[in-house]
């Protein structure tokens, strides 16, 4: 929902088939999204996410008593670290009224709908290291630890979060909005490997997910399927 690039055709079969198995189960199934400002929401979800890893890192260098580096940590995990050094005090404010605002258009959508269906990811399942940034990317994060200028650092910070969230466009919205969500491996591929889709529900009715997770696993079963391991 925060990205409008194509997603892989097993993410869309993934949800064209849980919708098709919902209907089947008597539910009522239409196509809606809730109308938010994508770029905000995108900008807000990176400046709370870079606080919070910062605050992580400088959390795990208190307990440990040394300086926690870029080859400690996870690639993306260390941009988020930098991004959320170089964002302000008035831009999490920001972040924060984004976040809130967000969360009562979505409530307000919810309200016609018990649940929201999408891919929980925009791609299947990749090898180990196959989302490690770019050369160029690697270039760009360097960029942020040194720039100045607030636009070029905001351009930079934009880049470098797009391509984050390019794998994962579905899922954080809910960790900005606190809406409770379940991914189910409904849909597989031919190679044996699951794609899960994400089923979003209003907030504090994690009730109604269970009921519906033990509906569609007895409508189809996957407790014994395994993917593949080459």
């Amino acid at each position: 929902m925060l990205d409008d690039r194509p997603q892989d055709p097993e993410c869309i079969a993934a949800v064209e088939s849980a919708a098709r198995l919902c209907a089947e189960l008597g539910h009522q199934v239409s196509a809606a999204r809730p109308a938010l400002d994508i770029p905000s929401v995108i900008d807000a979800f990176v400046t709370l996410t870079g606080a919070e890893g910062a605050l992580e890192v400088a959390e795990s260098e208190r307990l440990t008593g040394r300086k926690v580096g870029p080859g400690d940590v996870e690639l993306v995990n260390w941009v988020i670290r930098v991004i959320g050094h170089k964002r302000s005090a008035a831009d999490l404010d920001q972040a924060f009224e984004v976040m809130r605002r967000t969360s009562q258009q979505v409530a307000l959508f919810m309200e016609d709908y018990d649940v929201l269906l999408t891919s929980t990811l925009a791609q299947p399942s990749w090898p180990i290291g196959a989302g490690d940034l770019s050369a160029g990317q690697r270039a760009m994060l360097q960029v942020v630890g040194r720039a100045p200028a607030a636009p070029l650092l905001a351009a930079v910070v934009k880049q470098l979060a797009g391509e984050i969230l390019r794998p994962m466009p579905n899922t954080p919205l809910c960790n900005l909005t606190g809406q409770p969500a379940m991914s189910v491996p409904l849909h597989w591929t031919a190679d044996g490997m699951p794609v899960g889709v994400q089923f979003i529900g209003r907030v504090e009715e994690e009730g109604l997910l269970f009921r519906l997770a033990s509906q569609l696993e007895g409508a189809r079963p996957w407790r014994d399927r395994r993917p593949k391991i080459d």
